[in-house]
């Protein structure tokens, strides 16, 4: 599928400000998850590179997430039960919103 301008410069800024922040295929799955959820604060939120840094988290596998969170948590299912998880299709990495 085709990305919108909208979702170039979205994508594009990330890269050029925080490029170790998320991978491309992570601020791609983001942004439509951003895109899809829109609220009252998306037009603030869209282009926020800190305020968006600050709410999400991108992790490469599970190990990479019990790196920062320990070994308490054993599944994504679990983490799913306290807090947004967007899956990044194909490989295995996800990003969490953080609480």
């Amino acid at each position: 599928m085709e990305k919108s301008k909208d979702e170039e410069m979205f994508i594009a800024k990330y890269e050029r400000v925080r490029p170790d922040k998320f991978s491309s295929k992570g601020l791609e799955v983001l942004y439509d998850h951003l895109t899809y959820n829109k609220n009252d604060t998306w037009d603030y939120i869209k282009l926020n590179v800190t305020a968006i840094c600050c709410v999400f988290s991108e992790y490469k596998n599970f190990k990479d997430f019990q790196m920062d969170f320990g070994n308490d948590c054993k599944s994504l299912e679990q983490i799913s039960n306290d807090t947004t998880v967007i899956k990044i299709p194909n490989t295995q990495g996800f990003i969490i919103q953080n609480a």
